[in-house]
């Protein structure tokens, strides 16, 4: 068994994005939240805390985005386009070993 310890993370979002959370579940159990962030925060990688977080194979990744559309009189939608006022939810973590397949 291979595991992975991810050592940084960066979360995405457009402007009604508000807070990212990340959740570790290991054997169906709720170990709780590794990761949360503003996504107002400037958009780039940050260091997981306490020298990073430790993956086990079958854990299960929970990714969390909460948005606040109050001020909009339309309905948002999925997409990359700004001009369009389309929201994503996006979070990359960087990790290694490099593969986890063997």
């Amino acid at each position: 068994t291979q595991d992975a310890t991810i050592y940084a993370y960066r979360n995405h979002a457009h402007t009604a994005g508000r807070q990212f959370t990340t959740r570790l579940f290991r054997d169906g159990i709720d170990i709780g939240m590794v990761l949360n962030r503003s996504v107002q925060d400037a958009q780039v990688f940050y260091e997981a805390p306490a020298g990073g977080i430790e993956i086990f194979r079958g854990d299960v990744i929970r990714f969390e985005c909460n948005f606040d559309t109050s001020d909009r009189d339309y309905q948002t939608e999925v997409g990359a386009d700004l001009s369009r006022g389309q929201e994503m939810c996006n979070q990359y973590l960087m990790y290694y070993p490099i593969s986890l397949t063997k």
